[in-house]
């Protein structure tokens, strides 16, 4: 990134104060600070939802984090209503500490790993399951080419457990989602 910069974004909370992460040109995530499971951005709601509503049954949930940004998702699924085994693959460190200073991150809980997700992924113990799986790393406006390949898509089913699912997060042209409908073959392909 050629710039990490926090504003203030407590207009757009309804109470409290919120803060945003900004790295380069794009918003990266709003953090609230008095209540880490008020999602502001509808797309990390909707995340969360789509996770919530398939594990709904589940009191414990092993999840993985392509991307950490501004920790929004991962802050409020550890600080949420299940317990929660947390793991962030997040590429720069500096973010990160952007993150505990100015975005009202306490990480003690998860376990933040910097490098590349997919090595990081590759590397874990083969025996290691996920519930759920978190595909939310850009650069600039596109998912990292590496992380929507049929390689890495078979790595994803490898990770997940015969119930989990993988949520991501991706940029496309509304109606027509060339990119959305190519990532979904990819990842049925698998």
């Amino acid at each position: 990134y050629f710039c990490l910069r926090v504003v203030d974004a407590s207009q757009q909370a309804p109470f409290g104060s919120a803060r945003v992460l900004v790295l380069d040109h794009l918003l990266h995530g709003i953090n609230h600070e008095q209540e880490p499971g008020m999602l502001i951005s509808p797309y990390v709601h909707l995340m969360q939802e789509l996770i919530c509503r398939h594990h709904h049954d589940k009191s414990h949930l092993e999840a993985f984090f392509i991307g950490g940004g501004a920790y929004t998702q991962p802050r409020a699924l550890w600080l949420g209503h299940r317990s929660s085994n947390i793991i962030v693959a997040e590429l720069d460190p500096l973010v990160t500490e952007v993150a505990k200073q100015e975005l009202f991150l306490d990480d003690r809980d998860m376990r933040v790993i910097h490098g590349d997700a997919r090595t990081i992924l590759r590397r874990q113990d083969p025996l290691q399951r996920y519930d759920v799986i978190v595909g939310d790393a850009f650069h600039d406006v596109s998912v990292p080419y590496h992380l929507v390949t049929a390689e890495f898509a078979a790595l994803l089913k490898q990770r997940l457990h015969d119930d989990g699912v993988y949520v991501m997060n991706l940029v496309d042209v509304f109606p027509n989602g060339r990119f959305a409908a190519a990532m979904l073959k990819t990842l049925g392909s698998q």
